[in-house]
């Protein structure tokens, strides 16, 4: 029961009814009072221990009707953290409580819950799992008889490597020198510290230009291994993606969105994002866009994949620049693993990504895009917005590489798509 009832205990005195007078002279006198309050037209309820203790049972009855249907209550949404000191633990923030079959098991402080015997797969998703006793574990399989299940998280796929940089763009004449701090991702140090040190990185280098800065700073994945907890990728009951496979995502927060870690793999409702799957390719932008809202996703915006893909591997395309097959783990000409700062892989030159954003429209009249315009004809010919830029563009490649030139009827093997979904809190 969440509801802590308090006991009320008449008072129990030698002269209940005795008071002590003081006068103006400083004598005093013992005096004992009663009631007389003359004619009474409506008996009040007293105030008593039992009377108290009648309306305590009651609340905690009310308490336990509303709590009855609640899995976990916390002060938190986002109740299951990472830890900074451990890449294969999570951390349930004090004061969470969790209900495991008709108790809760209460979480007065911060818990580290050390899962690393429980993970052996580099690329997997695993949930995690509490009893009535507040032992926590990790499986990879949904339930686990005796446990609840409370969350979730994705291993990282291969080691992001040691000293690993990534570079940001600042506003013109920042004033952003060596030295100081760039915060990757807008945490704010009050509410998530571990996220923010995880964000607030040295500047390495500073280069000036026109339209903005170049930021240098090390990456906040630089030293994870293989098999560690990527922190973005812990979900928990009120804090997870809103759609209907949330394997392999992770959280953006700028835009309080969740996105794929992984390129588009599968088609309509078995389009999923897995570690070492086969990638989708020759598919038409409104394929791709139906296959993603089949599973409760979206293709990113414009903005959506900027942010996301912060981190990635700028002005590079993949080692060999050409198409692997495959997602995840990969690295660029330059040897650098392709992932984002929150962990996203490969958004940059693997795949063109799809955009849910519509480009400029080319031509006019009437025409089919879609082989029967069962569902309506365009006018002229829309084009699409893709993004990031495929394994054989080199140097144009990066956060912000974008094409416009593509129709929405183009289906092309270097052409791929990523889902993102809304975040839900509660449950």
């Amino acid at each position: 029961m969440i509801y802590e009832k308090k006991t009320w205990l008449d008072r129990i005195a030698e002269n209940i009814t005795g008071r002590l007078l003081t006068y103006e002279d400083g004598s005093t006198a013992l005096v004992n009072v009663e009631r007389n309050e003359g004619e009474i037209s409506q008996e009040g309820d007293a105030f008593s221990g039992e009377n108290m203790n009648d309306f305590e049972e009651r609340i905690a009855t009310a308490f336990d009707i509303v709590d009855a249907g609640r899995k976990v209550i916390s002060v938190y949404d986002r109740f299951l953290r990472f830890s900074p000191s451990n890449h294969k633990a999570v951390v349930i923030k004090a004061g969470t409580k969790i209900r495991t079959d008709n108790s809760f098991i209460s979480f007065d402080v911060d818990t580290t819950c050390d899962l690393s015997s429980y993970i052996s797969e580099a690329g997997q998703d695993y949930y995690v799992h509490v009893d009535s006793n507040g032992v926590v574990i990790a499986s990879e399989n949904k339930t686990e008889s005796g446990y609840t299940r409370i969350g979730r998280f994705h291993t990282l796929c291969a080691d992001v490597g040691d000293d690993v940089k990534m570079i940001a763009p600042a506003s013109p004449s920042s004033g952003i020198a060596v030295g100081d701090k760039w915060v990757v991702k807008p945490y704010n140090a009050d509410d998530d510290p571990d996220f923010y040190a995880f964000y607030n990185k040295d500047v390495t280098k500073v280069t000036v230009q026109s339209n903005y800065d170049v930021i240098e700073c090390v990456h906040p994945l630089s030293g994870y291994k293989a098999g560690e907890i990527l922190p973005e990728s812990i979900f928990c009951l009120t804090f997870r993606p809103e759609c209907m496979f949330d394997d392999a995502m992770v959280y953006e927060k700028t835009l309080d969105i969740a996105c794929d870690v992984y390129l588009q793999s599968g088609t309509s409702i078995n389009t999923r994002s897995k570690f070492n799957a086969t990638h989708t390719g020759n598919r038409k932008y409104y394929n791709i866009q139906q296959d993603f809202l089949q599973v409760g996703k979206r293709c990113l915006s414009d903005e959506e994949f900027t942010l996301c893909a912060i981190g990635s591997n700028e002005k590079t395309a993949i080692q060999g620049a050409s198409d692997k097959g495959t997602v995840g783990g990969h690295v660029d000409t330059a040897g650098r693993r392709m992932i984002s700062a929150i962990g996203a892989e490969e958004m940059c030159g693997y795949l063109w990504q799809v955009l849910r954003d519509t480009a400029p429209t080319g031509g006019s009249g009437w025409v089919t895009t879609d082989g029967h315009a069962s569902f309506g004809q365009e006018y002229g010919d829309p084009h699409v917005l893709i993004a990031g830029a495929s394994w054989g563009h080199s140097a144009s490649c990066g956060s912000r590489s974008r094409n416009s030139y593509p129709v929405r009827s183009r289906s092309n093997a270097s052409d791929g798509g990523r889902g993102s979904s809304r975040v839900r809190r509660g449950l």
